[in-house]
Order: C-alpha cells, then structure tokens, then sequence
C-alpha cells in the first residue's frame, strides 16, 4: 500500500511541474527549441548584414553615376546574354537616358532642398529643445543619404 501512495504522490508531483521543469526532462524537445532559436537569430543576423550590404552599395551607385551606364550593362549583358553589339548599343541608350535623367535632377535639386528645409524647420518649431536636438541629428543622417548635388559633381 505504501507504494500506491508513493506513486499517486509522484503522479501528482509530476502533474504539478511546470513547463520548464518538463522541458529539462524532455532533451529531444530542449535541442529543437535550441535549434529553432539559432535558425531565428541567422535569419535575423543575415538580415541585417544583407540590408546593411546592399544600403551601401546602393549609396555609392548615387554618388558615382558616372559608372552607372556600364554596371548596368554588365548585367544585362550576363542576365540577357548579349552579344558585344548589343551590350554596345544597349550601353548608349543608357548613357543617353541616364544623362537626360541627371539634367532633370538637376532642375529639381535646388526645389527639393529647399522644401527638405522648410520641413526640418517647421518640425523643429514644434519641439522642445532636446527634441529638436535629436531631430536636427537624425535629419542631418537622412540627408547624407541623399546623392549629393548633381550640379557639384558634374564638370560642365
């Protein structure tokens, strides 16, 4: 008779266990939660290396136009499979539109800053000093992104 006790005892002691405690007693069920928490964070870490990568390599193509015409070609070239006389006459075309684009960005550059301006001003007048602060901060790292004036870079 002691051990229907004994054994009601440790059916209403195991019943009572909490989740953690039945997860030390289950090691396949603890190596699967393990495994699926280090799938997350790779996926999260690859990410972010990803976005910071390609936000890079995004910038340096805005600021370095003038090699724009021929990394386009580049790729078209292998993704399409381009003969030497296309990639030639593919690569002027883009030259050409490419060109007319950054006259038109240089037509509405001024426009664009000065509007950004007039935000960043408005938005100030609204704040407290330490919230200005820290706008005017995160403002000035948003317009690093922006390419820089067409006008400055280009030799006329």
């Amino acid at each position: 008779m002691g051990d229907v006790v004994k054994d009601k005892n440790e059916i209403a002691q195991s019943e009572t266990l909490t989740p953690s405690l039945r997860l030390k007693r289950s090691p396949a069920l603890r190596q699967i939660m393990l495994g699926i928490v280090i799938f997350l964070c790779g996926i999260i870490v690859g990410t972010g290396v990803t976005l910071l990568i390609a936000r890079r390599i995004v910038i340096k193509a805005l600021r370095n136009p003038e090699g724009m015409p021929q990394r386009i070609t580049t790729r078209m070239k292998k993704n399409l499979s381009l003969s030497d006389v296309q990639a030639e006459k593919v690569q002027q075309i883009i030259s050409r539109h490419l060109g007319e684009l950054n006259r038109i960005r240089k037509e509405t550059h001024p426009r664009v800053r000065e509007n950004l301006g007039r935000l960043k001003e408005e938005v100030a007048d609204v704040l407290d000093e330490e919230q200005e602060r820290k706008w005017r901060e995160r403002f000035e790292k948003l317009e690093s992104l922006f390419p820089p004036d067409p006008s400055s870079s280009e030799k006329d």
